[in-house]
This record gives structure tokens, sequence and C-alpha cells, in this order.
């Protein structure tokens, strides 16, 4: 069964936008349950990030808030850069992740969804 992320909202304002985004459902043998991360690129410093996991989302304003603290706003439409791709790559190997789904078009809807009601 998929991790249920909540809807936040009135978010702490975005640390950082990420662009060329995708969302993943891992397993982590270190945490020991499903957890759900944000994979992109942040233009301005000009390098990929894989987020801490998420612990919430917010479809209008198209932001995450991590475990860390951490409140991301997901620019544009998903799709790896390489430098993301890299990063995905070296983190998975690093925390020996099992990716259990790609959640990508699941919060994709969610912000389409929220679009349309704001219409």
């Amino acid at each position: 069964m998929p991790v249920v992320l909540p809807r936040i909202a009135d978010a702490e304002p975005p640390t950082d936008t990420l662009h060329d985004w995708a969302v993943f459902e891992v397993l982590i043998p270190e945490l020991g349950e499903p957890t759900v991360h944000v994979v992109g690129y942040i233009r301005c410093d000009g390098e990929g990030r894989a987020l801490s996991p998420v612990q919430g989302f917010d479809s209008v304003t198209r932001c995450v808030a991590t475990r860390s603290g951490s409140v991301y706003r997901l620019a544009g439409i998903p799709g790896m850069s390489s430098d993301a791709e890299y990063v995905w790559s070296r983190w998975r190997r690093l925390w020996s992740v099992t990716v259990l789904e790609d959640r990508t078009r699941w919060l994709r809807a969610e912000f389409e969804a929220a679009e349309v009601q704001r219409a």
C-alpha cells in the first residue's frame, strides 16, 4: 500500500525551487519503512538534489515539506535532468535504496487538479 502523504496548508516559504523533478516511494533499510522522496535540479545552485523524506504537500503552491523541515517548490513539469539522475543514482546506491513506486504522475495529477479548481 502506498505511503499516504497528507496535504499541508500554510507551509513555511520554500527553501528552494526544484526543476526537472520526480517523486519516488522507496524503502531504505536503515529507516525500515517506505518513505517518499523527491529528486530534482536546483537551477540557482546548478546541482541535483535528492530530498529527505517528504512529510506532506500543498497542491495549490506546488510545495513539499520534508522531514528535515525544509520546504521546496516543484516548478514546471516533471522529468529528471542528467544532474538529477546522477544524484538519484548515487543516493540510491549510498543508502541501498529499493524503489517501490514512481509517484511522479500521482503528484502531478494533484497539482493539476488544484489548478482546475482555482480556474
